[in-house]
């Protein structure tokens, strides 16, 4: 090998090396998911495209990725409601009994952006709490509702901004499911009610 070969050869080495990382960065996808904090809040309100939430005097669980928090369990007493997308309010109301839904809850478990979680938590006092009872039943509801909610296996994925999941376990109606973002969905699990055809596309979400 020539000296200006092997020359060329350590020149691209050494670009390959610098730019691995930023391919790495870019490519990533999939983030671990840390819950080992647990809160106690006074009033925390989410306002969502097709749900508004409201709870009082409960604990927040905030699940931790690299890339910021992208999951929360709330543990309170809470109040919701339910809206639809133009065109279906009485297939709500059929489901639920009337338009718009309104509910109390005991628990929510809540997939969304980092930014929408900020958002969400900006005027929080969040109170750090060392209740082990709580701090348990809160990762319960990790185990159960997890895999059911933008994952790949153990790891989790990002919901895109303005997007989310969020499964309430609500007195009257039983576990509801919704989902905001580009294929909307609005479930009452029993008894069973989809709001949405599966391939429907928010048309305040197509570009």
């Amino acid at each position: 090998m020539t000296a200006n070969m092997a020359t060329h050869l350590l020149a691209g080495l050494a670009l390959a090396a610098a730019l691995a990382p930023a391919a790495d960065q870019e490519e990533k996808k999939y983030f671990e998911v840390t819950l080992d904090e647990l809160y106690a809040f006074e009033k925390l309100n989410y306002n969502g495209e097709l749900v508004t939430l409201s709870a009082e005097k409960g604990f927040l669980m905030p699940g931790k990725t690299e890339v910021g928090i992208t999951l929360a369990i709330v543990l309170a007493p809470g109040t919701f409601t339910l809206t639809a997308l133009p065109g279906y309010e009485d297939k709500l109301k059929e489901a639920f009994g009337s338009y718009p839904v309104t509910g109390k809850f005991k628990q929510v478990y809540m997939r969304l952006n980092p930014k929408d979680y900020e958002q969400m938590v900006k005027d929080l006092t969040l109170v750090k709490s060392q209740d082990q009872a709580i701090l348990e039943q809160s990762k319960a509801i990790y185990s159960e509702k997890f895999y059911g909610s933008y994952h790949a296996g153990e790891l989790a994925l990002i919901p895109a901004e303005g997007d989310s999941y969020i499964d309430i376990e609500s007195e009257q109606f039983g576990q509801v499911i919704i989902k905001e973002g580009y294929w909307p969905e609005t479930t009452r699990r029993f008894p069973f009610k989809r709001i949405y055809p599966r391939d429907l596309e928010n048309p305040k979400r197509r570009r």
